[in-house]
């Protein structure tokens, strides 16, 4: 009924202002760190490369000419995403114990070395003594081990390093996820960023807050993108009405794109397709991009639709396809020059002056937006943080 619904965004309202006040007063989440002459920090630059078909970990739902699906975060899922035509590769890195970048995900090595490193870590041992990767994700979810004698590219099996994929791809932009909390790591990504002249190339982050901090006092001109609890703090305050109220130092902010659960008939809504919030950030200089399974074209179309800059996806040649047959281009295509991947224009991303304005919320701006619904055969929801 009316009455139901209304007591539903009421309730939401309570909600939304009480996470917001919670997270607006915590310090941690408001600056990445006290000013020395009470300064706001400035916003990092806006991104200035096409994002809008975004390789998750290379795209491991791409298979090679053999049949078999690429390993995540490997030099030849990275090579056939390149040759795909993609806008920008995704990656993760984490500090090996003798103080290497190394490209892996996982907080332990189990998932995709085999059970036999199951709580070991990327930090626990030297580069040249990591091991091979030894499982992958069958087409079913599950893991199986990966056929050794099938595949006839070494680098299959291997870990790569930060600089392999930089010295690899000199030209192609790249995501920077920077796995776990060390100061170490992001001296090494920093000065590897320096050395091969990718400030322009890069967007960078961490959802952990102390290493987002870290990141943007290492190097306040490369674009930044909001660790979990800022990101979390941006979504109270629009929903509380209140995003004018907070400071945005950050360039991208990348959410999954619904909750990795849901409950059926729930008065809460597990969708983050939020147009209006995403509008709002646009106008202020934050990309919104979005993961978590987008690999159909009914979340291609849902996410798009809600005003996303891009969308980060395991199979990328199908979000090509779905622009080719679509004859649709990337947003801010149109008004962008140069390349891309969408047909024949850039992935631009709106900036503060092309995009729409912040819209005013119901209810006074306390109500959180309602989201775009998505087809019932839309891909499941991610289980962890890209």
């Amino acid at each position: 009924s009316e009455s139901d619904f209304n007591a539903k965004y009421r309730m939401t309202s309570i909600l939304a202002g009480l996470a917001y006040r919670y997270l607006a007063w915590s310090a941690p989440s408001r600056c990445p760190f006290p000013s020395a002459n009470g300064q706001l920090p400035k916003q990092t630059p806006p991104i200035s490369f096409p994002i809008y078909v975004y390789s998750h970990r290379g795209g491991n739902l791409e298979t090679n000419a053999a049949g078999h699906r690429f390993v995540e975060n490997t030099l030849p899922a990275f090579r056939n995403s390149v040759a795909l035509g993609v806008d920008l590769l995704e990656l993760d890195v984490q500090l090996t114990r003798d103080g290497q970048a190394a490209v892996f995900h996982d907080r332990e090595l189990g998932r995709l070395c085999g059970p036999g490193f199951k709580g070991k870590r990327i930090a626990d041992f030297s580069y040249k003594d990591l091991p091979r990767l030894g499982c992958a994700h069958s087409s079913q979810g599950s893991l199986k081990p990966l056929v050794h004698q099938h595949n006839s590219d070494e680098d299959d099996l291997r870990i790569p390093l930060l600089r392999e994929v930089f010295e690899a791809h000199p030209s192609i932009p790249i995501q920077i996820d920077l796995k776990v909390p060390s100061q170490q790591l992001v001296n090494v990504v920093n000065d590897l960023v320096r050395e091969y002249r990718r400030e322009r190339l890069v967007l960078w982050g961490s959802f952990i807050h102390t290493t987002s901090n870290a990141l943007y006092a290492a190097n306040p001109s490369i674009p930044l993108f909001t660790s979990a609890p800022r990101a979390f703090l941006l979504l109270a305050a629009h929903s509380a009405g209140r995003l004018k109220d907070v400071h945005i130092y950050e360039s991208a902010m990348i959410i999954p794109w619904r909750f990795g659960y849901a409950s059926e008939g729930a008065w809460w809504r597990p969708s983050l397709l939020l147009p209006d919030f995403f509008r709002e950030l646009h106008s202020r200089g934050v990309s919104v991009v979005l993961f978590g399974g987008i690999n159909d074209e009914a979340t291609f179309e849902a996410c798009t639709a809600a005003g996303a800059a891009a969308l980060c996806t395991d199979h990328p040649s199908r979000l090509l396809r779905w622009m080719a047959a679509a004859a649709r281009g990337a947003p801010g295509a149109a008004a962008a020059g140069g390349g891309g991947a969408a047909a024949g224009g850039a992935a631009t991303i709106p900036t503060a002056a092309e995009a729409p304005g912040a819209v005013a919320t119901p209810l006074a701006g306390t109500v959180l937006p309602t989201a775009v619904p998505v087809a019932a055969g839309g891909a499941a929801a991610a289980t962890h943080a890209g």
